[in-house]
């Protein structure tokens, strides 16, 4: 924007007139700011109502059958990513495990045992002293017993992850909006948990006409306001279908790192209306309301003269 060289006296100063008749009679002259008047471009705009909604909301289930016996949230929690929510009995499970694991431990014994018998095997058949069957009778039982541990193994890895499954987390950052799980449910796999959304990240819906289309420039920055505070988001497209009876239609602003948010509450979004203008910029102090009229005042010459 370019400043042009007509200054404007600043609000508060409408007195300067009354001034002007002490002036004549010796009284010093009165104190005033001026600030320049500059070149520059502006939109009209239009206030429309918005509404803030979670941009991530998710439907937590379970991916395991079994009967709750610990719930670890209520309603309104803020939980972070991995934090446990739900508990599903594993006693069997565990039992099955620590079956497992000792099977995996007399394998791998009887394994370690099988393989120095191979060895000295080997060291006999290489000079002779063993017959050909014995030796591979030996060397295809080692074999056997390495993929029998390396199955047995595999199935505690599968029985470790199905026993992770039944502490079920949250998903991300974020906050449970509906519980629906409490202490003795039978959950099979995909009943519901809870419902839960990434907070810090925010949505605000806004319907506009079909006439304001052409003005919107997405991906720029807007402020709208919330609770009487001021806050910024980045307008995204939003849905290409809109309202066949009010010829309406959404868009989005991402709202990001607001923690007080609550979906439902409402946001004044400015929407430009139209193309931009080339004007001359005032500051808003310098526009007085005198009754029904707006005056400015301009400077020259070391004079005060009303607009």
């Amino acid at each position: 924007m370019k400043s042009m060289r007509s200054p404007v006296l600043l609000a508060g100063l409408s007195l300067l007139l009354f001034c002007t008749e002490t002036f004549s009679q010796g009284a010093p002259p009165a104190n005033v700011n001026v600030a320049d008047i500059r070149s520059g471009t502006l939109s009209p705009t239009q206030e429309f109502k918005g509404t803030v909604y979670f941009k991530e909301v998710s439907n937590v289930a379970s991916e395991v059958t079994g009967k709750v016996i610990e719930v670890l949230f209520e309603e309104g929690d803020r939980l972070k990513q991995g934090a446990p929510m739900v508990r599903l009995d594993d006693a069997l499970l565990k039992a099955d495990l620590d079956r497992l694991n000792a099977e995996v431990e007399a394998a791998e014994a009887r394994l370690e045992q099988e393989e120095a018998r191979y060895e000295r095997t080997r060291q006999l058949r290489e000079r002779e002293v063993t017959s050909p069957q014995e030796y591979d009778d030996i060397r295809f039982t080692v074999e056997a017993l390495k993929y029998r541990l390396s199955a047995a193994k595999a199935q505690v890895l599968r029985l470790e992850e199905e026993i992770k499954r039944k502490t079920i987390t949250a998903p991300f950052d974020g906050e449970v909006l509906v519980r629906q799980s409490e202490l003795g449910d039978w959950k099979e796999e995909g009943d519901p948990i809870a419902v839960f959304a990434r907070d810090h990240l925010y949505d605000v819906v806004v319907q506009i006409p079909e006439r304001v289309l052409p003005f919107l420039d997405f991906d720029r920055n807007m402020t709208m306001t919330v609770l009487d505070q001021q806050i910024e988001g980045r307008l995204v497209r939003g849905s290409p279908r809109g309202d066949p009876a009010t010829r309406t239609f959404p868009i989005k602003i991402r709202v990001k790192d607001v923690d007080w948010l609550l979906e439902g509450m409402s946001a004044l979004v400015d929407i430009p209306t139209g193309g931009t203008t080339d004007c001359l910029i005032v500051p808003r102090d310098s526009v007085l309301v005198e009754g029904r009229q707006m005056a400015l005042y301009t400077v020259k010459d070391g004079q005060a003269q009303r607009h």
